[in-house]
């Protein structure tokens, strides 16, 4: 079984406790990194030697938003290790859709609140050999 890293970058300690408690188990085979500001997610981004394989990125956190991590996430040309990025937002779906489009390398835009099952169906989804069957 192959091993995933799963990025979040949310200062929403709750959603942090819920992709915790949602990977934390045998069926999927994942290492969780979290980190509460874009400034911190960059940070990590650039010191690591094992890049996450999908990323989530909360549009509204403390300084800078979003769309300025992926702003600089696409400067310092991070969108060309292929990890899956996500924004997730409690926005309405209509202004982050139109924002997501601009960021070619974003692979959707999910709705927050979403449950623990959903986050594991995209990792299914996505990386089949990272779960256990």
């Amino acid at each position: 079984m192959e091993k995933i890293k799963l990025l979040l970058v949310d200062d929403d300690e709750i959603l942090a406790f819920i992709f915790a408690n949602a990977l934390n188990n045998k069926e999927i085979n994942c290492e969780f990194i979290s980190k509460p500001t874009a400034e911190s997610g960059l940070e990590y981004l650039q010191e690591t030697s094992d890049f996450p394989d999908i990323i989530f990125i909360d549009y509204k956190l403390p300084g800078k938003d979003g769309f300025d991590f992926l702003l600089e996430y696409e400067k310092q040309h991070f969108h060309e290790r292929e990890a899956l990025v996500f924004m997730i937002s409690s926005s309405s779906k209509q202004e982050m859709a139109k924002a997501v489009q601009a960021f070619s390398f974003v692979e959707a835009f999910i709705e927050k609140p979403f449950a623990p099952q959903k986050l594991r169906e995209l990792i299914k989804y996505y990386f089949p050999k990272a779960v256990n069957v």
